[in-house]
């Protein structure tokens, strides 16, 4: 579960992110909850900074194919499990 709540709606260097993964680790029931640090800009301004010197070759992309991948499989299953109504694996 992830949750967005703003103090003034929709703009974002207000925003207050929150995390919960629910899971099972070795057969048993677990909730995580991940602490997220504060970012005013959420980490755009660097994802668009390391893009363009990706581009010129200056830096490495900071994420990598496979890590995209997964993130739409992640949210293909967050959007299948709204639609259901069920847990979704990923795989």
């Amino acid at each position: 579960m992830i949750k967005r709540l703003f103090k003034v709606d929709g703009i974002d260097n207000t925003a207050m992110d929150t995390c919960e993964i629910y899971s099972v680790e070795n057969g048993v029931l677990t909730n995580k909850r991940l602490v997220i640090q504060a970012d005013p800009t959420m980490g755009r301004e660097r994802f668009v900074v390391n893009f363009v010197n990706a581009v010129l070759g200056k830096e490495k992309p900071l994420n990598k194919p496979d890590q995209a991948v997964i993130l739409m499989q992640i949210i293909d299953a967050i959007y299948e499990s709204a639609k259901t109504k069920k847990p979704v694996k990923v795989e």
